[in-house]
């Protein structure tokens, strides 16, 4: 699994369930349901794909979170076809459309979160180590980055020259 494929659909996913939000609102009722259906579709389709191509470490969580977003999506779809009519079929839209975006994005975040902390047990070593070596290759390179300074507050990084960054001792 890819974590960019993962972070791609998950985006997907959210960004559907945002635009369903957004047109339960900005257009008429008729409207709205078609609009609703083409991205419930999109986001059904996303929440299949993020079951297929679930993170290895604690696959269940993720897996559970996309079978959710799926039944959310499968439902706005049944709602948008008119199984529904009037207000309850508006706010059923807005709710399908709200759960997927929340649901998307709070588990892209914590995907991420778990592949940038190292003392999580979120993502394993192999998916982390690009991002740790990439944070090593930084620190080694540059001591100024492994000792913030703390000044007015807040974290202060040095530059590793001692110059603002940019400039050289011969200029």
């Amino acid at each position: 699994m890819s974590n960019r494929t993962y972070l791609a659909l998950s985006a997907i996913v959210a960004t559907a369930g945002g635009l369903i939000v957004v047109a339960t609102f900005a257009f008429s009722q008729d409207a709205a349901n078609w609009i609703a259906f083409g991205l419930s579709v999109i986001a059904l389709a996303g929440s299949v794909a993020l079951i297929a191509v679930v993170p290895s470490v604690h696959a269940a969580r993720y897996r559970v979170v996309a079978g959710a977003i799926g039944a959310g999506a499968a439902f706005t779809i049944i709602a948008s076809v008119g199984v529904f009519n009037g207000g309850a079929q508006h706010w059923i839209l807005f709710g399908g459309g709200v759960a997927a975006l929340l649901l998307a994005s709070v588990s892209r975040e914590r995907y991420v979160a778990g592949l940038v902390e190292p003392s999580s047990t979120e993502a394993g070593t192999e998916e982390r180590e690009p991002l740790l070596a990439a944070a090593r290759a930084a620190t080694d390179s540059c001591p100024a980055v492994r000792a913030p300074s703390r000044q007015r507050g807040r974290f202060a990084m040095g530059s590793c020259n001692g110059l603002p960054a940019g400039l050289t001792h011969d200029a």
